[in-house]
């Protein structure tokens, strides 16, 4: 494509234009106004002309072809992107008599090449600040890349190659069946081929202990698994929260089951999501009964309009709830309760 639509030019050893075609007339201007010697300074970027004097002259002294790319100027003054092509043409002792080129004008590829660059930086910018790891499993020969960030969360240095017993050793032994399973799971053809796991991982170096969630997905080739690229995130700090929480949760319903009050817990929406071991002696209803709304089916029938009425107004101001009403045991007897209610509010007051 190049040679039939390229800017062809042949020139003698001393450097001197023989032949031009229409394209490289359009493109650079007529050939008297050129003068009597082609000199790249004349025609190439500022920027390029380093590279292009290194690039030629080794091939120019000693007569081989020769390719590169570089930033032409029009006749109109405007640099564009090219590949220049060129050979020799040598006589029967191998001397140069003359030089055949080809300019091909790749300036909208060279532009998207530029983008890609630009958004590949970009995104290995967020990757960094992100933390992410990149992990790419090679199915058929059972190799796998890791990048630095992988190495540094497994302890491996840089120079000790990567396969699934590596891998696999990182991983502490009680998570390793769970992720091993994943791995499976995504490498299946009959599956989606999408992978993820959370687990810990031991440092070979150090000995910490960190929890990592890993994602990626399995591609195939004529129904067979032939690798899983994907990210490693360390997520150590909100697994440390999570656990936390849960045993807040645990302190907090140990201590509810000893208060001599039924206790009850929704959602800014209302929705109850929690109920102690009380509530469930006296009304005989399972947490799992009493989730959302069902808590309700306890309540006396005379009282349901307006305890949800004044429920609703709680929801709506945020205000304290507190009623009279009376709850069905499981006996099927009633008895009067207060019930009150506080909302709980985040930093900034909701």
């Amino acid at each position: 494509l190049g040679f039939r639509h390229g800017q062809h030019l042949k020139w003698d050893a001393d450097r001197r234009p023989i032949y031009v075609n229409d394209r490289w007339r359009e493109y650079f201007g007529d050939l008297d106004a050129r003068g009597a010697r082609m000199e790249a300074a004349a025609v190439v970027h500022p920027e390029d002309l380093p590279g292009v004097v290194e690039v030629i002259r080794d091939p120019i002294a000693h007569g081989r072809a020769y390719q590169m790319d570089c930033r032409l100027r029009r006749r109109d003054g405007e640099y564009r992107w090219h590949q220049v092509n060129a050979v020799p043409m040598l006589d029967d002792a191998g001397a140069v008599t003359a030089w055949y080129g080809v300019n091909t004008d790749v300036h909208e590829r060279k532009q998207v090449e530029a983008a890609l660059r630009a958004a590949n930086q970009r995104l290995e910018e967020a990757r960094k600040a992100a933390r992410l790891g990149i992990h790419a499993y090679d199915v058929r020969r059972g190799t796998i890349e890791w990048d630095d960030r992988v190495r540094e969360l497994w302890g491996v240095p840089d120079d000790v190659p990567i396969d699934y017993a590596v891998f696999r050793d990182g991983i502490e032994p009680a998570d390793l069946e769970s992720v091993e399973a994943a791995v499976a799971r995504a490498l299946a053809p009959d599956g989606d081929g999408e992978y993820y796991a959370e687990y810990r991982v031991r440092n070979a170096r150090t000995g910490d202990v960190r929890w990592v969630a890993a994602t990626g997905r399995a591609t195939f080739e004529a129904g067979r698994p032939v690798a899983l690229l994907g990210t490693v995130a360390d997520i150590t700090e909100r697994r440390d929260v999570e656990a936390r929480l849960a045993a807040s949760a645990r302190q907090f319903a140990a201590l509810a089951d000893t208060v001599p009050a039924l206790v009850w817990a929704t959602d800014s929406a209302g929705r109850c999501f929690y109920l102690n071991r009380r509530w469930s002696d006296y009304t005989g209803q399972s947490l799992d009964a009493g989730r959302g709304d069902g808590w309700a089916a306890v309540v006396h029938p005379d009282d349901c309009e307006r305890t949800f009425a004044r429920w609703r107004a709680a929801l709506a101001t945020g205000g304290d709830y507190e009623i009279e009403y009376r709850l069905r045991g499981a006996d099927g007897t009633y008895k009067w309760f207060m019930g009150r209610g506080v909302a709980q509010r985040d930093a900034s007051g909701r």
